[in-house]
């Protein structure tokens, strides 16, 4: 079985080039998914562009624009299948294809030295193939670019990172989210590194979440999701970044390249962390699938965003950045979580949270429950209730409880009003009823007692 894939490659509005990459997909170790990853992160490597894959395209349908076809298949048995790769610069001519110049490239078995022994990993052989074989023909022209929502990042880096990098840190950071931008693109979001500064804290790489932890604690030195850059040892580490999810602030561990290899190998593993810890901080779960880029659990590089992440990130990014009515924000995210999010309390926590983190929660009694969903009259509730919890306000709790009533009239049964049960019994005083919710004047829906502005 052969597998076409269309990469479209982005840059200069006007000029546009299609990279056509054809898979063999039955006869090598790796999968379809993990071929066309390792390939677009090749291509990064060499041209430093994006590339966006379109799976299944017949020669007859390719577009005008093809600049490269690259042609991947394997030789030898398992588990020392080597790759085979052909890169062949192509142009369309009055509709016919003219072939250019062709390098062929036959991969090294690549290995790493594990606990159980050597480990073979042809991802990183199809990878260098793939570099050698690019490297040695006329790159492509590229197009345009389209238009995404920008979330400002602040990145804090570690003195292990800075020393291991010397006066060229920052540069290596702007390079790494350069990539990360890249894997982020279909999302339709992009960071876009406001501040990039030395941290001072003493940092751990094998302690992550001791390290998010005191990133969280830090002064804001500027508006955005805070991402702490810390030095890892050089071991394979089982976890390469970690997350607030929800929240503003993220770390990701800087690895060292493998023995033999340049500064790009490293690069790829910590864009794709970053990439991954940033739609954590939006708010957007793991995927159950495995192979895309927000698998809970991933062997060599990854690409692909699932629909259901690429629309909970740019749902949550434009109500974090666009500075939206907060009514509309609620009803943006909420209609992102009850597609995507299946959990009540991950889509409570993902409604709250991004709209804290964006236009904030309005006063109480500001915004009528008619105007929101079920889901977002929860997540107010909620956020009132805890508030109220703090502060010992009465205001606050009757607010929870209103909202509360109106998502529970739209779901009196289920996960999501067994949640807004507790909720409701919860905002009731030790000395007071719980209040009775009627209509307040001039005829919008709220506490009994209570008289809102129209």
């Amino acid at each position: 079985m052969t597998l076409f894939a269309l990469i479209t490659l982005w840059s200069a509005p006007g000029l546009a080039s299609t990279v056509v990459v054809e898979l063999d997909a039955e006869s090598g170790p790796l999968q379809a998914e993990v071929v066309e990853a390792t390939v677009w992160h090749a291509l990064w490597d060499v041209h430093h562009h994006d590339a966006v894959f379109v799976q299944d395209a017949s020669r007859a349908d390719w577009p005008s624009d093809v600049g490269l076809h690259i042609t991947v298949s394997w030789t030898g048995a398992s588990p020392v299948s080597r790759p085979r790769v052909t890169v062949r610069s192509d142009r369309r001519v009055d509709g016919v294809i003219i072939e250019g110049p062709q390098r062929y490239v036959e991969g090294r078995p690549s290995f790493v030295a594990t606990d159980d022994g050597w480990l073979m990993m042809p991802d990183a052989s199809l990878r260098a193939a793939v570099r050698e074989a690019v490297d040695a023909v006329p790159p492509p022209v590229w197009g345009a670019q389209d238009e995404l929502v920008s979330v400002p990042i602040v990145v804090m880096v570690d003195a292990g990172t800075r020393a291991r990098h010397g006066g060229a840190w920052q540069e290596v950071t702007l390079r790494r989210v350069a990539r990360a931008n890249a894997l982020l693109a279909p999302a339709g979001l992009q960071i876009d590194p406001v501040v990039i500064e030395a941290w001072g804290a003493r940092t751990d790489g094998n302690d992550l979440a001791g390290a998010l932890a005191r990133l969280g604690s830090e002064p804001q030195s500027a508006v955005g999701l805070r991402v702490g850059v810390v030095a890892g040892d050089g071991v394979l580490p089982e976890h390469l970044g970690r997350a607030s999810q929800p929240g503003d602030e993220l770390v990701v561990l800087d690895v060292p390249p493998p023995p033999g290899r340049d500064a790009a190998w490293s690069d790829a593993d910590v864009s794709v962390a970053l990439a991954h810890e940033v739609l954590h901080a939006l708010g957007v779960p793991h995927d159950v699938e495995d192979g895309g880029l927000m698998a809970a659990h991933q062997w060599g590089l990854s690409l692909l965003v699932s629909p259901g992440a690429a629309a909970l990130a740019r749902a949550a990014a434009t109500v974090r950045c666009a500075h939206w009515d907060t009514a509309t924000a609620a009803t943006t995210l909420e209609v992102a979580a009850s597609r995507w999010i299946a959990d009540p309390d991950v889509q409570l926590d993902y409604i709250a949270y991004n709209l804290a983190y964006g236009p904030g929660f309005p006063k109480p009694y500001v915004i009528e429950p008619d105007r929101l969903g079920p889901m977002s009259n929860a997540a107010l509730s909620r956020h009132y209730l805890q508030a109220a919890t703090r502060t010992g306000d009465a205001d606050l709790r009757e607010s929870a409880a209103w909202y509360a009533h109106a998502a529970l009239a739209a779901h009196p049964s289920g996960s999501q009003a067994t949640v807004l049960t507790a909720l409701l019994a919860s905002t009731a005083a030790p000395d007071e009823p719980l209040p009775v919710f009627g209509a307040g004047e001039p005829g919008i829906p709220g506490p009994a007692g209570f008289y809102l502005e129209p």
